[in-house]
């Protein structure tokens, strides 16, 4: 406590590190302080002990302040490191007061031992969580101090895996204030306390508040429409009129409504008085980013709570109020597949209480997101190039990272994203007769595929072998990613959303020729379930009907969650297409 017996909080960090080699070196010459006003700063002291046993000593008056991509840092500069030097350092900074918080315990580099503690007032009762690790926090009294502690031994080093929550899987604590002892028992922060509290604060209303919402809505004029035309006129006025502006505090209706900017919380506002007045059912929803940390249901933490959605449970179906580039019915893959707290508003008597449950986020279904492709592949007379036309078909997550920067891009740069979708990977390819169709931001749109028809012709995809030509078939289907595992698994596998891909390859065989080696085409590479459920694949054919090659490919993905014993399989699968691009048939002269 303050001499003024305000809560404050602070945090002390000792570290000492051996810097073994160069690459150590240039991890450790510089160390970042999570502060940028050097006021929040109360103490640093540190020493560096080369490998000659000389001693440098650095204080505050050595600390600089330094900008990185607009954001400034505190740092020690250590000049002069090498190889078998020792690094010993604290500092405490003054933090501001959060009565949640996490504290990642793994890093890039291996650490022998690690101590974490949380020291409170004897009063305050402070709970914390590990995750990813088997450590558990043990809790003393001591000096009418409560301190919970856990402690590590050979934290080993975290790297980036493809296919992976990477910083959620980090091993890290999470920690709360759960009761004030010298006021009773009752737990603080619960999950059913955010529901009140956020309920109260999306969707109260004061009555020019209110008045300048109805006045809106009466100019929409969507009295006439469905359910879902209503929410989608709601949230297209809003996200093309009214911007977020992440610095801005400002959440009062009537001045978000004039000024059209306002804070998230503000817009937020604006959508749930909007759905109110259109007399549309809602729950709101507070998650996090799976891929910053799973949301965990039996530990109420509001660190949780980042990020807000919609939910409309007579329809059911989700909207993100600030994502942009999505429409109702579809919101960023980050948020599916994680834990939401929802709050729903129930009616008792003439008052509307929230209701709290945590609950699943569903994942977007396989359907819903495809990127398909039909090509039709003819030849010069002096099979001097392929020609191809294609159709190129894409929706849902599939389409979120392409439609909306074609729509708001300019000619010119509409041009280099179609020639980046299209272009082969063994030349500059020229493509003609460009024709895109559903390319606007618009909830009527989200239903439809964003296509790209157009005619491209190429000499890489042919290549002469005496009276007969090699047809690089596979390449046809664009560049594949390809997994290499150059270290043991770690993580559990995590892609991105269910999608899946159907490519068609029709090829016109000239007169006098016919094809041999169509049989490389075929393809069949699967994880079942137990009941023989296919999770994800890939899978190719083909057919030969008199002057006509037909090749079909078929990649879903069914579940973005697999286990590391399960990782080789789902590989294989991933680098199936890879070795599809590497398929070449035969047109043989008769």
């Amino acid at each position: 406590f303050s001499e003024s017996n305000e809560l404050e909080m602070y945090s002390f960090r000792h570290k000492i590190m051996a810097v073994n080699d160069d690459k150590g070196v240039q991890m450790a010459n510089r160390i970042f302080l999570p502060a940028r006003d050097p006021q929040y700063l109360e103490e640093l002291q540190a020493r560096v002990i080369n490998k000659s046993g000389v001693v440098k000593v650095l204080t505050k008056d050595d600390m600089k302040q330094i900008t990185e991509d607009d954001v400034e840092y505190l740092i020690l500069a250590i000049e002069g490191l090498e190889a078998g030097s020792e690094i010993e350092y604290y500092y405490m900074l003054k933090r501001p007061l959060n009565y949640w918080g996490t504290e990642t315990l793994q890093s890039s580099y291996f650490v022998r031992s690690s101590k974490l503690e949380i020291i409170t007032p004897l009063n305050l009762v402070t709970e914390a969580k590990i995750y990813n690790g088997t450590n558990s926090f043990s809790e003393k009294v001591e000096d009418d101090k409560r301190i919970l502690s856990c402690s590590f031994d050979s934290i080993v080093p975290r790297y980036n895996e493809q296919y992976s929550a990477n910083d959620a899987n980090e091993l890290r604590a999470e920690f709360k204030l759960a009761r004030n002892t010298a006021k009773g028992d009752k737990r603080f922060f619960t999950f059913d306390d955010a529901g009140e509290r956020y309920w109260s604060v999306i969707t109260t209303n004061d009555k020019d508040e209110i008045k300048e919402v109805k006045s809106l809505m009466k100019k929409l004029n969507i009295d006439n429409k469905t359910e879902s035309g209503k929410i989608s006129a709601i949230e297209d006025y809003i996200k093309t009129n009214i911007q977020l502006v992440e610095q801005s505090d400002e959440d009062q209706l009537k001045v978000i409504l004039k000024n059209k900017f306002g804070s998230e919380t503000g817009i937020v506002r604006l959508y749930a008085a909007m759905l109110a007045q259109a007399d549309i059912r809602f729950q709101l929803v507070l998650t996090c980013s799976r891929y910053e940390r799973a949301f965990d249901k039996d530990f109420d933490s509001w660190i949780f709570l980042q990020n807000y959605l919609f939910y409309f449970p007579d329809i059911k179906q989700y909207l993100d109020p600030v994502a942009i580039t999505y429409r109702l019915g579809l919101i960023p893959y980050i948020y599916e597949g994680n834990n939401g707290l929802f709050i729903a508003g129930v009616k008792l008597g003439d008052e509307v209480v929230p209701f709290s449950e945590v609950k699943k986020i569903e994942q977007a279904s396989v359907s819903k997101s495809y990127d398909n492709m039909d090509c039709v592949v003819t030849f010069d007379k002096d099979f001097g190039k392929a020609r191809v036309h294609q159709v190129r078909s894409m929706n849902g997550h599939s389409a979120v990272g392409i439609r909306p920067y074609y729509f708001l891009s300019k000619e010119d740069d509409k041009k280099q994203i179609v020639n980046q979708l299209v272009q082969l990977k063994g030349e500059e390819t020229q493509i003609t007769n460009v024709k895109v169709t559903n390319d606007s931001l618009t909830a009527e749109n989200e239903t439809k595929p964003f296509t790209i028809e157009c005619d491209y012709s190429s000499a890489y995809l042919l290549e002469a072998a005496g009276d007969n030509y090699i047809l690089k078939i596979g390449e046809i289907i664009g560049p594949q990613v390809e997994m290499y595992n150059e270290k043991p698994r770690v993580g559990n596998v995590l892609m991105e959303f269910c999608h899946s891909y159907i490519r068609n390859i029709k090829v016109i065989i000239p007169d006098g020729y016919e094809v041999k080696g169509a049989d490389k085409t075929k393809m069949n590479i699967v994880i079942d379930e137990k009941n023989g459920t296919r999770l994800i694949g890939f899978t190719s054919d083909y057919k030969l009907t008199g002057n006509t090659l037909m090749v079909t490919v078929h990649e879903y993905y069914n579940t973005t969650e697999f286990k590391v014993a399960e990782f080789e399989s789902f590989r294989k699968v991933i680098n199936a297409s890879a070795d599809f691009n590497k398929v070449s048939v035969v047109l043989s002269k008769k």
